[in-house]
């Protein structure tokens, strides 16, 4: 949706290796500048399907272990997509530490599967598991959605990339939009 957006907007727009998008306004060769911000969201990468068919993960970005228990995801690839709910031992069925807050090694998502062989060809190591969510408004004048406050982030450049360019103006340095895949990733 962004390349899409920029393409009618910026004189180049480039996805780099690391999965970032970005515009470039051409100017006069004087001081760039650059509106940056981040458009990834908080994700999983499937590196385990044990033999009852649950996924287990690893973090490729922040997360808080206190939100992540009973959460619907999407599992899936570049062809498959498919709703599951990340989940962990149940309480009435956990003792010691298993009864403190999940850790995400001690979490699985399950897809509604009863054994690895009925993923085969489906689902594989190396996947990506993130949370659903959908636009909704809620209480008086409040919203909230997925990976909300990079969605609006990312809607502002795009809206002051496209108000610079119908001023018909050229700028003394580039202006670059920076639309960053690696935000969330590290602590």
């Amino acid at each position: 949706i962004i390349v899409n957006k920029l393409r009618d907007i910026c004189d180049t727009v480039e996805i780099t290796p690391m999965h970032a998008v970005v515009g470039v306004i051409k100017g006069n060769g004087g001081r760039k500048r650059m509106i940056s911000c981040g458009m990834d969201e908080t994700t999983f990468i499937i590196n385990e399907i044990d033999g009852e068919g649950f996924i287990k993960m690893k973090s490729v970005s922040n997360y808080d272990g206190r939100a992540i228990s009973g959460r619907t995801v999407t599992v899936g690839n570049e062809t498959t997509l498919i709703d599951g709910i990340m989940s962990g031992k149940v309480l009435h069925l956990s003792s010691g530490d298993d009864t403190a807050k999940p850790s995400l090694d001690k979490m699985f998502v399950d897809i509604g599967k009863n054994s690895a062989d009925e993923l085969k060809g489906i689902i594989e190591v190396g996947d990506f598991v993130t949370f659903k969510g959908e636009f909704s408004e809620f209480g008086k004048d409040k919203i909230v959605g997925k990976a909300f406050d990079s969605r609006v982030a990312c809607a502002i450049a795009i809206k002051v990339a496209e108000n610079y360019k119908k001023s018909g103006k050229t700028p003394d340095g580039d202006l670059i939009f920076a639309f960053n895949a690696r935000e969330k990733a590290g602590k």
